[in-house]
């Protein structure tokens, strides 16, 4: 198997939620463990209104909430996202988390 090649047997649970603003549709692997303040890190395909895929999407559990990464790049010393919300958007992401931490647990 070639570095990159992904492995048949990952596991990985669909889901599928409706929000004001899109229809949320994907996979969520199995979590792996965190260090520090994050307790999981899984790795989310995300897809929205069935057309419209964001790979490199992470949904994080810490100790006080859960939510998700998008893609990000690295400048400097700092880590910044390709993707920004607004708070609207944000809320439904909220509520998408909360659907995500069920198949986590």
């Amino acid at each position: 198997m070639k570095k990159n090649e992904k492995k048949q047997e990952d596991k990985f649970r669909e889901f599928k939620y409706s929000g004001k603003t899109f229809e949320y549709t994907g996979r969520i692997y199995e979590a792996s463990e965190g260090n520090g303040r994050v307790k999981t890190r899984s790795y989310v395909s995300l897809t929205l209104n069935d057309s419209f895929t964001i790979n490199g999407v992470y949904y994080v559990e810490t100790e006080e909430a859960g939510f998700l990464t998008f893609p990000q790049y690295k400048k400097g010393d700092d880590y910044k996202s390709y993707i920004f919300t607004d708070k609207d958007l944000k809320d439904e992401l909220d509520g998408l988390c909360g659907v995500l931490h069920k198949l986590v647990y």
